[in-house]
């Protein structure tokens, strides 16, 4: 069964990283580029992986980041901070559900976090 993985990223230089890395793995790959949108994704679709930027436009992945860890359905959902800022490594401290990962993220470290969550 695929993998649902989502990126959850405004930088689209990053969004065509992510894609070339997973686009040979057996995952449904859903993008978005704002925290909103990535929030009405959570309403109908639980990811095993989320690439989750912190610094978005409008509303920050802090909203994502909550909603996840208040729902439940999501316990199973393996998070991925990508940020270039340290501050947001506090977030993954606080929980084993969640990594972090200073930008730029390499295509190995994309492969490693979608391969740990086949298993």
């Amino acid at each position: 069964m695929p993998l649902n993985v989502l990126i959850v990223e405004d930088d689209p230089g990053l969004r065509t990283i992510y894609q070339r890395v997973l686009r040979d793995t057996d995952c449904n790959i859903i993008e978005t580029t704002n925290a909103i949108d990535a929030l009405n994704i959570l309403e109908t679709t639980t990811p095993d992986v989320i690439f989750l930027d912190m610094m978005l436009p409008q509303l920050g992945g802090e909203a994502v980041l909550e909603h996840i860890q208040n729902n439940s359905g999501f316990e199973n959902t393996k998070i991925v901070i990508v940020s270039s800022n340290k501050h947001f490594q506090v977030y993954a401290k606080q929980s084993a559900q969640v990594e972090f990962v200073l930008k730029p993220i390499r295509p190995d470290q994309i492969r490693t976090y979608v391969n740990h969550a086949f298993v």
